[in-house]
């Protein structure tokens, strides 16, 4: 499953998830000598629970008639290469956006072959070894085949925009022939209902033309930035919410539909409005679920602290880039999302930075002007880059690995006050802040690693953030317990990041109902632009 709604409904398609060959051979093989799911990533198994390396991947398939078919991936973690009956269809780099191939078939049975290649070195450059983040090797998300029409829709967007005048749809490839409605009906946006987490309305776009027809979802409302506000609908905007990895210990990155529909019920319990898709590109299935539940997303690219050597590589802009555009063809749709993340704790401090910064803003700004552009810092007043972003976000960890928990507090406010100087009372995000807590761990003293501290920490942060007036949001790491790499193990008990607010498996620790009970606590409202200019 690709997505919750089908987007090209009037065209033959055959699924191609469910069980593969596979061998994890380094070169093209004709021996398999076993099998793996589809969606899956191999190292959610017994026998590969540490391979890194290649994986080939293969299965036949029907075509009914002679015709154009598409082949599209969701996902293939990280360098995928495509075979139909032996001929090579192209590559794909990036673990976390899809990519599709077209050709001609002739009616009868096919051969689809993949190699993927989840190593690390330079043909890697998005992700790089010791990240304390775990990159998984497989195709986690859906596979399909797509019969085309004699003459396709391609890369339609229908997307709301507001002007002086009121609402309107921006078209990119429609037809002057085509038929587009609204909600089954000629569009009329003179009184459209709006989007919002109270109010997460959806209206389904609908392309027709002779030969094909495209559908989707969109939601009409507007995000913009005031002084230190947020503005949904132009109204002020707190975030709660959480960081959250894409991550099941049963099934890698390859979550079901039903975890990540659990996931939005517990982020609903949790009080939650937001939730930082930390640190790739996710799941469109999760991002259909947020529009649905009115959960609002910051959408990231595949950075995790970028050094100065990473920025200094030609590669990794032209590779940074070229993810970006994917990003925003592939997600602009989704009224959930409202913040692109260009990175996570990049060395913000070296010269290096800024026109690495300055260039994916400006494309991120040119694709869709309709969403502020961010990243995570934790370089705080070092950061040489602030003045390039729409919104400040910081990543800290006071009473971790910064300072001790009787300090927290006046950390938490020092932070702030830094992140307030230092983006000219801009909005502020506290995009990272946690303890780790094994489950089941306490202690009547407030000891490290344990849940009662976890939830002590996470308590103060959030409360200093609500009443600084200074602050328009906060992201708490993270969601759940989630698998990194085993070079972190002295520092992650388990080979797992334990900084969650549920485990693994989704059971609550302390840290869950501390925050639950911190969001539902007032925030203190923040001046807009006009009122610190009045003070």
């Amino acid at each position: 499953m690709i997505s919750i709604i089908d987007h090209y409904p009037s065209r033959y398609r055959i699924d191609l998830g469910g069980l593969w060959d596979f061998s994890p051979a380094k070169h093209r093989t004709d021996v398999f000598p076993e099998k793996q799911p589809v969606p899956g990533v191999w190292e959610a198994t017994f026998r590969h629970f540490r391979h890194r390396g290649q994986g080939w991947y293969r299965r036949f398939f029907v075509v009914p008639r002679n015709s154009q078919v598409r082949l599209y991936f969701g996902a293939a973690s990280y360098l995928a290469r495509v075979w139909i009956d032996g001929k090579l269809l192209g590559q794909h780099s990036g673990a976390h956006t899809a990519f599709e191939f077209t050709t001609p078939l002739q009616a009868g049975t096919h051969e689809l072959s993949v190699l993927v290649d989840n190593t690390f070195g330079p043909h890697n450059s998005l992700y790089t070894p010791s990240q304390d983040i775990f990159l998984f090797g497989g195709l986690p998300r859906g596979v399909f085949a797509e019969l085309l029409p004699s003459r396709p829709l391609g890369n339609v967007a229908v997307l709301p925009r507001k002007t002086s005048r009121g609402w309107t749809l921006e078209m990119r490839n429609v037809p002057a022939d085509a038929v587009v409605t609204l909600d089954g009906k000629k569009p009329d946006l003179r009184q459209v209902e709006l989007w919002s987490p109270d109010h997460p309305r959806l209206y389904t776009v609908r392309v027709e033309t002779v030969d094909d027809v495209w559908q989707g979802r969109i939601g009409f409302r507007t995000i913009e930035t005031r002084g230190r506000q947020l503005l949904l609908n132009g109204k002020p905007l707190i975030l709660k919410g959480v960081n959250r990895h894409e991550f099941h210990p049963d099934f890698g990155s390859a979550v079901p539909l039903g975890i990540h529909l659990r996931d939005i019920e517990l982020l609903k319990e949790l009080g939650a409005n937001f939730v930082r898709g930390s640190h790739y590109p996710n799941d469109p299935l999760f991002l259909d679920l947020c529009d649905e539940n009115g959960i609002l997303f910051w959408e990231e690219l595949s950075h995790w602290q970028p050094k100065e050597a990473d920025l200094q590589n030609p590669k990794f802009l032209e590779d940074s880039l070229r993810q970006l555009e994917e990003v925003v063809v592939q997600k602009q749709h989704h009224p959930s999302i409202i913040l692109w993340g260009m990175c996570n704790e990049l060395d913000g401090h070296v010269r290096a930075a800024r026109p690495v910064i300055r260039k994916l803003a400006a494309r991120f700004r040119k694709l869709d002007p309709t969403r502020p552009v961010t990243y995570a810092t934790c370089r705080w007043d070092k950061d040489v880059c602030l003045d390039l972003v729409d919104v400040v976000s910081f990543n800290l960890y006071p009473g971790w690995y910064l300072g001790k928990l009787e300090e927290t507090e006046a950390k938490t406010r020092e932070l702030i006050d830094v992140a307030d100087r230092r983006g000219k009372h801009k909005p502020i995000i506290l995009s990272e802040f946690g303890a780790a807590a094994m489950p089941g761990c306490k202690a009547f003293e407030m000891r490290k690693w344990t849940e009662n501290y976890q939830a002590d920490l996470l308590k103060q942060v959030i409360d200093t953030a609500r009443r600084s007036g200074k602050v328009c949001g906060v992201a708490v790491w993270q969601f759940c317990d989630v698998r990194t790499t085993e070079d972190c193990w002295w520092t992650r008990i388990r080979e797992y990041n334990n900084k969650g607010i549920v485990s693994e498996y989704r059971q609550p620790k302390m840290g869950f109902y501390a925050v639950q009970d911190a969001f539902k606590q007032p925030w203190k409202a923040l001046r807009s632009a006009d009122a610190m200019t009045r003070g």
